[in-house]
């Protein structure tokens, strides 16, 4: 539980940030959406840059000693 609070606050941040927008649905069960604003688009490159590293640094982690790659996994984060 300690793992939803803090995106929650993190979301709620952005939110005050201007960064994402909040939309609520008044359904059952709950629902909620956030989207990037205008001013959080401008992130976009940023973001994209930095998923690229990601990208690159997963497979360079996921090299053993020996030359073999492990697959990545979704526990690998």
């Amino acid at each position: 539980m300690a793992i939803a609070f803090v995106l929650i606050q993190q979301l709620r941040e952005l939110e005050s940030d201007n960064i994402v927008a909040r939309t609520v649905y008044s359904e059952v069960p709950p629902k909620v959406e956030y989207s990037f604003t205008d001013y959080g688009r401008n992130l976009e490159p940023v973001l994209h840059a930095l998923c690229d590293w990601g990208e690159a640094h997963l497979s360079r982690n996921n090299r053993h000693k020996d030359g073999s790659v492990s697959p990545t996994t979704a526990t690998d984060f």
